[in-house]
Parts: C-alpha cells; sequence; structure tokens
C-alpha cells in the first residue's frame, strides 16, 4: 500500500512541475537564464568577395551547406535580375530534432558583395536576425580571398528558453559546421 501511494504522489509531483515549466516558457520567464541568443563565427574562404556574395545569397545555394535545411525560395520581394535584395521575403524549411519547420524569413538589410542580414518573420527562430558580412582581405601569397562572418542575435522562445545555455552551444557549433562546409564546397570549386 505504501508502494501505491507514494506512486500517485510521483505522478502529481511530475505534473505539477510540468504545469511550472509550462508557465515560465508560455510566461516569457529567465528564470533557466539567458532569453537570447549571440553567437558568430567567420571563416576565410579563398575565393573573391563577388564569388562568395554570388554564392552565399542566392536561395538555392543555402541547403547544400546548412544542416537540417531541406530548401530555401523565394516567395515575394526579388527583382527580376536579382535572386534577393532588400525586402525579398524567403521560406525555408528545416529539419530540428527530427520536426520539419517551415518559417518566414525576410531580407531586412541588402549590401552587395558586403552584407546581408535575414530577419526571422515567423516559425522556428522568429525574431532571430542574422547577418551575413562579408570584407576582402588577402593571403599570404597575395591572393584575393574573402572573410565571411555569420553571426544570430535575438530572443530565444518555447523549449529553447529553458536550455538557453545548451541553445547557444548547439547554434555556435552548427554555425562553426555550416561555415566549414561552405568553405570547403567553394574552395573545391564549386
Amino acid at each position: 500500500m505504501f508502494g501505491f501511494k507514494n506512486k500517485i504522489f510521483s505522478r502529481k509531483l511530475v505534473m505539477i512541475l510540468i504545469a511550472v515549466l509550462g508557465l515560465l516558457v508560455i510566461t516569457g520567464s529567465t528564470a533557466f537564464g539567458a532569453s537570447e541568443i549571440d553567437v558568430s563565427y567567420s571563416v576565410t574562404i579563398n575565393r573573391s568577395v563577388e564569388d562568395v556574395f554570388a554564392f552565399t545569397s542566392n536561395p538555392d545555394n543555402f541547403a547544400l551547406y546548412t544542416t537540417g535545411v531541406n530548401e530555401m525560395k523565394v516567395v515575394s520581394g526579388a527583382l527580376a535580375e536579382e535572386t534577393m535584395g532588400l525586402g525579398t521575403v524567403l521560406v525555408q524549411e528545416r529539419v530540428f530534432l527530427g520536426r520539419t519547420n517551415t518559417t518566414e524569413i525576410r531580407v531586412s538589410e541588402y549590401i552587395p558583395n558586403k552584407l546581408v542580414s535575414y530577419t526571422v518573420a515567423s516559425g522556428f527562430g522568429e525574431g532571430l536576425v542574422v547577418e551575413e558580412a562579408i570584407e576582402p582581405s588577402v593571403s599570404a601569397d597575395g591572393t584575393p580571398t574573402t572573410i565571411l562572418t555569420f553571426s544570430a542575435r535575438g530572443p530565444l522562445t518555447g523549449v529553447s528558453k529553458l536550455i538557453a545555455p545548451v541553445a547557444s552551444q548547439m547554434y555556435q557549433r552548427q554555425l562553426e559546421v555550416d561555415l566549414t562546409a561552405l568553405k570547403d564546397l567553394l574552395e573545391s570549386g564549386y
């Protein structure tokens, strides 16, 4: 009989804990740490600024170097002669933790061969701002190279907020893996 009462007590305790955690998520509590993410990573690519920008600003290429992205397509706002520009709306399909998520992304800043900023308008990562900054460089032997820096800043929501330190580390690691894949792809002559 004693064991039966403990099981009922344990179930009630678990239900209370789940309710409290749910309430913290819904109310946006920062009780478990930071409620924002701020990560960045830079890589030097042995290609010209123009080559790197042309490749990275083409949504068709995004899935080639970004883990979990199945597709990224322009929905509206692109100029006929460009793949993207200021105000372009993109839809990204991404698999994260085994679930497929659709995210709407808007180009919030666009300076050819220098900078593209994306703001996640809806879906997974809403409010996140991802910036792709490109600057020319020169290797030791005088060959033109490009320094590409991706950064992501913005609020963590839902379950990500509860695991903020781990979520930040996951985002940082993913950024490093993806940019290394991009570097390898571009330097292989793609």
